[in-house]
């Protein structure tokens, strides 16, 4: 599907380099689960983005599930995933 996978320096630069600036953002559809244990968690929902980059605007809509481990009484993510489709302008 032509995913990409970043560690999170390459991630950090890749945010810094563009110039993405975030118009409207809409979640929708969230569904968050707890395991029994109370020590894992996971997430899902849909997104909907419009944003401006190198002067382009972008309309999408994305699919999106976060896995959350519980360290030290708090939540911290340790995957994402997000699938992008390109809705029209």
């Amino acid at each position: 599907d032509g995913a990409s996978g970043f560690n999170k320096q390459a991630y950090v630069k890749a945010l810094k380099d563009d110039d993405l600036e975030l118009v409207h953002m809409e979640l929708r559809d969230t569904q968050t689960r707890v395991s029994s244990d109370g020590q894992m968690a996971w997430t899902k929902y849909r997104g909907l983005f419009k944003t401006i980059s190198h002067n382009q605007t972008s309309n999408v809509e994305t699919a999106e599930t976060l896995t959350f481990k519980r360290e030290g009484g708090q939540w911290k993510i340790t995957r994402a995933h997000v699938s992008i489709k390109t809705l029209n302008p």
